[in-house]
């Protein structure tokens, strides 16, 4: 429950933050579940999120318990009107930028961009809380090849990378990769030391001379840990972007397509070498313990690799099939697409041999485990045959003393009978019996032949 409480109150400190700034604060339902650490938009799930945030004063419309894991709902505050129209402009949810050829970007209103410049390209970025029927109302007027099902698709999060076509309108989605460190140091206790995967991804639509994107918001893995604020990524790939822009002299939209998507795969190698860095880490305390230690980490980078490896086989295929529209490929964009591809192929390969060294150490971890296992086995069987010896010992020395007290008590004379001498030749053949026993039994298991008669 305190985790509940925790993530319940998370979310309300973040709704009043953004209602001071905006008319509406929206969550996808997938932001939500990762948020309350929860796997599955189930009924039971969804109901434990909504009275979570309920005793917090936050209210969804519509309620979790009656959508779907992709859908997005929207945080209510107490006064919030859910029937209140989305202004996108005076929000600041929707803003546009020109793009010339030797020039830097250029910030112009919402109003302005139907009366740009010819031979200019208008980039317009749209945030992912954007209702569908206002962004199109204002789209619509701007963008006259833009349908209505494409804007949908825009602002529905894909979970894999893919590209699809709407007419003169085609639409890619890509995913930029960020691994984060684990929020306390983890390097002398039996917990994991693997971090998260953070996944941002950013939707595109291209029109003739004009570009549409939404960088949605990021999902970490494993989920409930905190998520990434975007424009710590978004930021620093749209400076470089300008600064290659520029630099360049580019003049096209097949160009500033491709330029996009390369910095968002330089995120990629980033990310592999920190998983690596994990794993070496993992490696290290293996290796000065000399036995088997915490599989944790291994277990979740697995899972990271896996996910990774995903989206990166996917985001291959969203190439390809950018290029079999021939909307991407060309001579005048065959630098760009081979600095994409040698990105994609450098995060794949490195990734590729970081799962053949997660194999090497799960082995390692295993061989550890069974030689482990095998030196207890011998230690056991060590301790079950000394025991058994000294058992058998014990019983050998004992049969002497036992063997003459039977005789002594045999009803039959024997030396002694009726008087103390008997008892004390009794005693001192039982001593010495179980003297010569034991130091013949010890001769014997010492391996030294017994002394000569």
């Amino acid at each position: 429950m305190l985790d509940e409480v925790t993530a319940a109150r998370s979310i309300a400190a973040s709704a009043r933050d953004e209602r001071a700034q905006v008319a509406k604060t929206w969550r996808g339902a997938t932001t939500l579940l990762d948020a309350f650490g929860l796997p599955t938009l189930s009924r039971e799930n969804a109901v434990v999120m909504q009275e979570a945030l309920a005793r917090e004063g936050v209210r969804t419309d519509p309620l979790l318990t009656e959508v779907e894991r992709k859908t997005k709902v929207r945080l209510l505050l107490p006064g919030d009107d859910p029937r209140a129209p989305q202004d996108l402009v005076a929000d600041g949810r929707l803003t546009a930028t020109l793009w010339r050829r030797d020039r830097a970007p250029q910030s112009i209103p919402i109003a302005e961009a139907a009366s740009r410049p010819p031979g200019s390209l208008l980039w317009l970025d749209i945030d992912p809380s954007a209702e569908v029927p206002a962004a199109f109302d204002v789209l619509h007027l701007l963008l006259p090849e833009l349908e209505r099902q494409a804007l949908e698709d825009l602002l529905q999060v894909d979970d894999l990378p893919g590209a699809s076509s709407y007419g003169p309108v085609h639409k890619l989605s890509t995913v930029a990769i960020e691994a984060v460190e684990p929020e306390d140091d983890r390097r002398n206790d039996d917990g994991s030391k693997a971090g998260a995967l953070s996944f941002l991804v950013v939707e595109i639509l291209a029109g003739p001379n004009w570009l549409l994107t939404c960088w949605h918001e990021p999902r970490k893995l494993p989920a409930g840990a905190l998520p990434e604020d975007r424009l710590e990524v978004k930021g620093p790939a749209l400076r470089e972007i300008e600064q290659c822009w520029r630099e360049r002299g580019d003049d096209s939209l097949p160009k500033l397509v491709l330029l996009l998507c390369r910095e968002i795969a330089r995120s990629y190698p980033t990310a592999r070498r920190t998983l690596y860095s994990w794993l070496e880490q993992w490696e290290l305390e293996f290796h000065r313990v000399q036995d088997p230690v915490e599989q944790a980490t291994l277990r979740d980078l697995r899972v990271l690799i896996s996910e990774m490896h995903r989206r990166l086989h996917a985001l291959e295929e969203t190439r390809f099939t950018g290029d079999e529209n021939n909307w991407l490929a060309g001579e005048s964009t065959k630098g760009q697409r081979q600095e994409l591809q040698g990105w994609l192929d450098r995060g794949t390969r490195g990734l590729t041999n970081l799962a053949g060294t997660l194999r090497t150490a799960t082995e390692l971890q295993t061989s550890a485990g069974i030689r482990r296992h095998l030196e207890l086995a011998q230690e056991q069987a060590g301790k079950t045959d000394r025991l058994q010896d000294q058992v058998g010992l014990v019983t050998s020395v004992l049969l002497v003393p036992t063997f003459i007290a039977g005789l002594f008590g045999a009803n039959t004379t024997v030396p002694g009978q009726g008087h103390w001498s008997g008892f004390v030749l009794m005693v001192a053949l039982m001593v010495l019996g179980s003297g010569s026993t034991y130091v013949l039994f010890r001769r014997i298991r010492s391996g030294q032949p017994p002394a000569a008669e």
